[in-house]
């Protein structure tokens, strides 16, 4: 996901897809360069000032939300950066579960939308 920070929120403005030719239904690898390359491309092509990496996303084909491998996944990527970073799971009832991780620990998360966008 790409965004910026605005002083305790998070603004995320684009979701950028990381193909990963080895996924199955119940399971996809995240690959560090091809996430790499994506965030690069579409930095690039969006050319915005304020926008970088804030986060991961995916969904899950069952009504089951981040698995501890999520979780340790973001806790791991956090590490790399000074915001904390957002981790959003689209499950297959429609519900999103989010999560929050902030130099490798998962921390208290609130999502708010704005009312044009419910």
């Amino acid at each position: 996901m790409l965004g910026w920070w605005e002083g305790d929120a998070l603004v995320v403005r684009y979701a950028i897809e990381v193909p990963d030719p080895d996924a199955t239904t119940s399971s996809w690898t995240r690959a560090h360069h091809r996430a790499q390359d994506a965030l690069d491309r579409a930095l690039a092509d969006l050319d915005h000032p304020w926008l970088g990496y804030v986060g991961d996303w995916h969904t899950h084909p069952a009504c089951c939300g981040p698995s501890s491998q999520d979780e340790q996944s973001i806790c791991n990527a956090s590490r790399g950066y000074s915001q904390p970073l957002l981790l959003l799971v689209h499950r297959a009832d429609e519900t999103i579960e989010a999560r929050s991780a902030d130099r490798g620990q998962l921390c208290p998360l609130t999502i708010h939308r704005r009312p044009d966008e419910i």
